[in-house]
């Protein structure tokens, strides 16, 4: 929740400064960074919020039919993807 919060926030933010200055915004190589890192983030947020309700999906199957095979393959493979891009998130923090 804070994620998303800090998302919005910046979000609205750095579209106000887009709207004040136009395509001159996007010449600055630290301006496309911030963009980037924000694109990424909410990329980062919604892939969390998926990977949590697929998690409760697969947790219930799972509860249900405890002898039958609950295959969360599914889920471990967007967790590797989440955790990719948060890494890169992080990496283009950095250099920013």
């Amino acid at each position: 929740i804070i994620l998303l919060v800090f998302v919005i926030h910046f979000a609205v933010r750095e579209g106000a400064v887009v709207w004040k200055q136009g395509r001159g915004y996007f010449l600055r190589l630290w301006n496309v960074a911030s963009v980037c890192s924000l694109l990424l983030a909410i990329c980062i947020a919604s892939l969390h919020l998926s990977r949590t309700v697929l998690a409760a999906h697969q947790w219930g199957s799972f509860l249900q039919q405890q002898d039958a095979f609950t295959d969360f393959f599914p889920l471990a493979q967007q967790n590797q993807v989440l955790t990719q891009l948060s890494a890169t998130l992080l990496f283009l923090l950095v250099l920013k």
